[in-house]
């Protein structure tokens, strides 16, 4: 799931990017965190930019680094 703010956050990329060939959602966990987590929250954010309407082939990846809890997105056009 997503927070509020960040559901937010990535329906305004949607609609800013609009259309891409590929979209990769990389996930890190928590500190102490498990991968699957963080693979289901990138899913999660793969999930809102393809409700919001971004057109592309998504791929989700959780990172077993853990740095601290973030997506990061990478779009090619």
């Amino acid at each position: 799931r997503t927070t509020k703010a960040g559901g937010r956050f990535l329906k305004r990329v949607a609609k800013q990017v609009g259309k891409a060939r590929r979209i990769k959602c990389t996930a890190h966990p928590d500190p102490g965190g498990a991968g699957a987590l963080a693979k289901a929250r990138a899913a999660s954010a793969c999930r809102v930019l393809r409700r919001g309407g971004l057109k592309a082939k998504f791929k989700a990846v959780g990172s077993g680094s853990r740095a601290n809890r973030r997506v990061e997105l990478t779009i090619v056009r």
